[in-house]
């Protein structure tokens, strides 16, 4: 069974040199994203620093409020008249809420903490601070899910009804962006919801939680105790509501938001001893072995995961094993190095052996 990625390499002049040398996967130089290219973009968008150098969104502060606003495209009044046919069809299919036809923008509000501290005291740390990528990436996100193209299918399945486990979730940034679109709001009848799952390494996951606890996907602490974070081999899940209403007996629905401790180097020293997925048929040769999951996730994200060389092949070999047979992955990078993306990729391709379907997904070059 063939499976599907979306990889987004971001630095034009470099994008070419090591996916050509990846078998020719690429063939597409893609424009660095800017603030700019993105077609809904406030002005306090435009006024947010952006550091450059090797990609974090700031460098100089703990907390950052970020504001993220997208517009509604396809009302421009240069449009013609069938495109705002479709668009008036596609309002009208999409249950007629309330307020959504005179919704014209989305803001979302997110409150991100850094750990500046352990980005320049902890070795190899890298998930302490905000990158850019996911500013990019979320903004798409929420254009896609809230102004989708009138013709166009979507590139992704809804988040709004997906599982989504997200590789070195970092901050935990983006799933604090898209809070309102997988974990709706309560009172919101007809909304099915989706599932997110942070995961990172046990020593960056109290930033995560920290993170969410920020942005009202989980609770606050009761008590100084409960501040300390699970034992490895536990999850801490919760559900942004604050209290269940189910009645004695009644099915409990699923956490929207866990965080879970996933150690590329265990997972890949785990698929060396048996290269398949742990939710493909094959016997494993382990009773160790289970799923975090009852199922495949929908989508497996890795946000500007490819920075070190050696863990390349990693990050390569979690995805193949986390990934299920109708799982699509999202690989978003900013090539700083060829290195660690010609090994990502080396070890992705080989490893899985032909059963990726890669599409490429850019922006096209404006004239100036």
């Amino acid at each position: 069974t063939k499976r599907c990625v979306l990889v987004l390499p971001t630095n034009p002049r470099r994008a070419h040199t090591p996916l050509a040398r990846a078998g020719q996967i690429f063939a597409l130089v893609t424009r660095k994203l800017q603030y700019s290219s993105a077609p809904a973009t406030s002005a306090q968008d435009e006024e947010l620093p952006s550091e450059g150098g090797l990609g974090f969104h700031s460098s100089k502060d703990e907390v950052l409020p970020l504001s993220l606003t997208v517009r509604n495209p396809w009302t421009n009044t240069n449009e013609s008249d069938a495109v705002k046919s479709k668009v008036k069809k596609l309002s009208k299919a999409s249950g007629g809420r309330k307020g959504d036809k005179a919704k014209q923008e989305v803001t979302v509000e997110v409150e991100v903490h850094q750990s500046l501290g352990d980005l320049r005291n902890r070795k190899g740390d890298t998930g302490s601070v905000l990158w850019r990528i996911s500013l990019h990436l979320a903004r798409f996100l929420l254009q896609q899910h809230h102004f989708p193209h009138p013709s166009h299918p979507p590139l992704l399945p809804s988040l709004s009804s997906s599982t989504i486990l997200e590789l070195g979730s970092g901050t935990g940034f983006l799933g604090s962006a898209l809070r309102d679109i997988y974990s709706p709001a309560k009172g919101k009848r007809g909304e099915k919801g989706g599932r997110w799952i942070f995961s990172d390494q046990l020593a960056n996951l109290p930033l995560v939680v920290r993170n969410l606890r920020a942005n009202g996907l989980m609770e606050p602490p009761n008590s100084p105790t409960s501040r300390t974070m699970p034992l490895p081999s536990q999850r801490h899940s919760t559900s942004p509501t604050s209290h269940s209403h189910a009645s004695r007996g009644a099915r409990q629905e699923p956490a929207r938001v866990e965080v879970l401790e996933l150690d590329w180097l265990v997972e890949a020293a785990a698929w060396d001893r048996h290269p398949h997925s742990l939710y493909s048929r094959s016997p494993s040769p382990s009773s160790s072995a289970h799923s975090p999951l009852p199922s495949p996730p929908d989508l497996i994200f890795a946000i500007d995961c490819i920075y070190n060389p050696s863990l390349s092949a990693p990050l390569a070999k979690t995805i193949l094993r986390h990934a299920g047979a109708e799982t699509v992955v999202v690989v978003a990078s900013e090539v700083r190095d060829e290195e660690p993306l010609e090994e990502f990729l080396r070890a992705w391709m080989g490893e899985g052996e032909g059963r990726w379907r890669v599409w490429r997904v850019g922006w096209e070059e404006r004239e100036a």
